[in-house]
C-alpha cells in the first residue's frame, strides 16, 4: 500500500521555508529544501515528512505532487488546499509567494526542527548551488541523472545508500505499511 499524501505538511513545511525568505522563493530552492528535509527525516527519524512520491530529473531531485502543486497543476488530486496559502508570484515565473500563512499544527516539534536546521544549513544558498549540492552523490547519492526524463527515488534507494542493511529496511517498509493501514483506518472511522 502506498502511503498518502500529506498535502497540510507539504504546505506548512512550505510556508515556515517561505517565510525564512520573506515570503517569497525561487521555487526550485524550494523544493530542493523541501527534497533535503523528506530525505533527512527518513534517515534519521524513520518517517517521511510528506510521504510525497520522489523523483530524479535533470536538476535534481523532486517532491512530486508538491511540485505539482507549486506549477498549479492539481488535476490528480482535485486539491485547492496548496493555493489557499502559496501561488506562482505574477512578477518572476520562477518565484512562489506565500500569501496567507496555514500555521504548523500538522507538523511536529522535530519536523519544526529539522526544517530550520536544513535551512540554516542550505538556506543562503541560490538554487543553482542547491542544483549543484544535490547532483553531489555525497549529499544526495540516491539522486541518479535521468538523461532528460525522470527515475522515481524509493525509501529503501535512500536508506541504502545512507547505509542501512536490507533487514532494517524490510522492517521499516513494514512499518510504514502499518502507519498508513492505522491512518486510513482513523481518517475513515472519526
Amino acid at each position: 500500500m502506498k502511503a498518502r499524501y500529506r498535502e497540510e505538511k507539504a504546505v506548512q513545511v512550505a510556508a515556515l521555508l517561505l517565510e525564512k525568505e520573506g515570503g517569497s522563493m525561487n521555487y526550485t530552492k524550494l523544493i530542493k529544501l523541501m527534497y533535503v528535509i523528506e530525505q533527512r527525516s527518513i534517515i534519521n527519524r524513520g518517517l517521511p515528512v510528506t510521504f510525497d512520491n520522489l523523483y530524479s530529473l535533470p536538476n535534481g531531485p523532486i517532491l512530486s505532487s508538491t511540485l505539482n502543486n507549486i506549477n498549479g497543476q492539481t488535476y490528480f488530486s482535485g486539491s485547492k488546499l496548496w493555493s489557499q496559502f502559496i501561488v506562482k508570484s505574477e512578477h518572476d515565473q520562477y518565484a512562489v509567494n506565500l500569501i496567507k500563512k496555514p500555521g504548523i499544527g500538522k507538523l511536529s516539534r522535530a519536523e519544526i526542527t529539522l526544517i530550520n536546521a536544513v535551512y540554516q544549513e542550505l538556506g543562503d544558498m541560490t538554487y543553482h548551488q542547491l542544483i549543484e549540492w544535490v547532483h553531489d552523490p555525497v549529499n544526495v547519492p540516491e539522486w541518479q541523472d535521468p538523461n532528460g526524463s525522470s527515475i522515481p527515488i524509493k525509501i529503501e534507494d535512500i536508506l541504502s545508500k545512507a547505509g542501512y542493511s536490507d533487514d532494517y529496511i524490510v522492517d521499516f517498509l513494514d512499518e510504514l505499511e502499518s502507519l498508513e493501514v492505522a491512518s486510513e483506518y482513523f481518517t475513515v472511522s472519526c
